[in-house]
């Protein structure tokens, strides 16, 4: 719309909207109008119409972005190998999400635009629902793809290279003769779980703690990467998280994190982890940290003091808490043994029973993981109410728990624990 001066149209203003106009993907197109000769095409749409269909078009949009998202979770459980129920299960949320757009456009008579619900993980990478074969040969072809382009190589550090060499140079020597056994010396300290790393320096700003999380222990290119964003937490929390997994990733032999993220409150992440201090996603092998809970220190030392209020109301009037579910009752229940609910009682304890979810798919590696899962039924209960949960927890709980110092933790999962870790 040219701009009016004293009813007049200004040829300098006309000139200048039409040239901002190309700037912010403007629809619109200049057509020659002659006064009095050129008519006016189409009924001009009053403001309500015009806010109608605005809010229709959001809504569209929102839509698209959600079925985006499903295609985009299940293009990467098949290029995982997510399990194969799974799977199914995801592909019911992308034909839900496809209906609820058809939907959507019958009832308002919007057309659909299939060009916007396209999103490949990136622009080479192929989408399973339009890829032709059998589900068995879209996997396969998924699994070719993402290995061939998605996964990044790790680089060996100097101190592993070092290692290499040397294992490949030096003859291994001989077993040692077996010498009569000792008497037992006093018990020794517990080697650290997690080795400190002397040269952590805290951040000043936001900034500066998304960089340093960027070169030490995260690759934003790696498949789905979710990247480096500490928005809504302070500064203190973000040089807790940089130093505690920094310590981790230094100390145990795994791959770098695709990310760490303090999601909205609002989005779909953090809907997810709205009743949990923080998440690790295997399938994106990252973390998501709940800023409601952990904003600042004083925010998070409430939210763990309330936890083990809550634990302790419930030993002494059980029969206070009528209108929870089966599943939270049992885990209060199972948290008698122990006396706690939950092993960590700050954002450091926190962080390890998260890292703790990230070594498992390494544990299903070590000689002895068979006797770690035997253990699960022994040793749970001593940990926490949390870690009879399910197998899961119980590592992470474990993790959390030797990390404290404590001998409650099953010792097979203790040597597993340390098999991961870098020599």
């Amino acid at each position: 719309m040219p701009a009016q001066v004293q009813g007049r149209s200004n040829a300098e203003d006309i000139v200048r909207s039409f040239e901002q106009s190309k700037m912010v993907n403007c629809k619109h197109y200049p057509m020659v109008f002659i006064p009095g000769i050129s008519s006016i095409r189409g009924e001009p749409q009053s403001q309500e119409e015009n806010d109608k269909t605005y809010e229709e078009s959001q809504k569209q949009r929102a839509l698209e972005r959600k079925l985006r998202k499903e295609k985009l979770d299940l293009s990467i459980m098949q290029a995982q190998g997510a399990p194969e129920d799974a799977i199914k299960a995801q592909r019911k949320k992308v034909r839900a999400a496809s209906a609820d757009i058809d939907e959507f456009c019958d009832a308002t008579g919007r057309a659909r635009r299939r060009s916007r619900e396209y999103t490949p993980v990136n622009p080479s990478f192929p989408d399973p629902e339009s890829m032709p074969g059998s589900p068995a040969d879209v996997k396969k072809q998924m699994q070719q793809h993402y290995d061939r382009q998605a996964t990044p190589l790790q680089e060996m550090t100097p101190a592993e290279e070092f290692r290499k060499l040397q294992e490949s140079a030096e003859p291994k020597a001989p077993a040692p003769a077996q010498a009569a056994p000792e008497p037992a010396a006093p018990t020794a300290p517990p080697a650290p779980a997690t080795r400190p790393t002397a040269t952590f320096t805290p951040a000043k700003t936001i900034e500066e703690a998304e960089e340093y999380a960027r070169k030490t222990f995260v690759d934003i290119y790696q498949f789905a990467a979710t990247g480096i964003s500490y928005k809504g937490i302070s500064v203190d929390i973000a040089n807790e998280i940089n130093q505690t997994v920094g310590d981790f990733y230094q100390t145990y032999n795994v791959k770098k994190f695709s990310g760490i993220v303090a999601p909205t409150a609002n989005s779909r992440e953090g809907k997810m982890i709205k009743n949990a201090v923080a998440a690790y996603s295997p399938i994106r092998n990252s973390f998501y940290i709940n800023r409601s809970s952990l904003k600042d220190e004083k925010t998070a030392r409430k939210h763990f003091e309330e936890e083990a209020k809550v634990i302790q109301e419930y030993f002494a009037a059980p029969g206070k808490y009528t209108r929870i579910s089966r599943e939270v009752k049992t885990i209060l229940e199972n948290s008698r043994e122990s006396g706690r609910a939950t092993v960590p009682t700050t954002v450091k304890e926190a962080l390890w029973h998260e890292l703790g979810h990230s070594l498992e798919k390494y544990l299903k590696e070590v000689p002895n993981y068979e006797k770690i899962k035997d253990g699960y039924t022994t040793y749970a209960k001593k940990i926490s109410g949390y870690a009879t949960a399910e197998f899961s927890e119980y590592i992470a709980e474990s993790f959390a728990a030797w990390n404290r110092g404590e001998t409650v933790v099953d010792p097979e999962l203790i040597e597993g624990f340390k098999a991961l870790q870098r020599k």
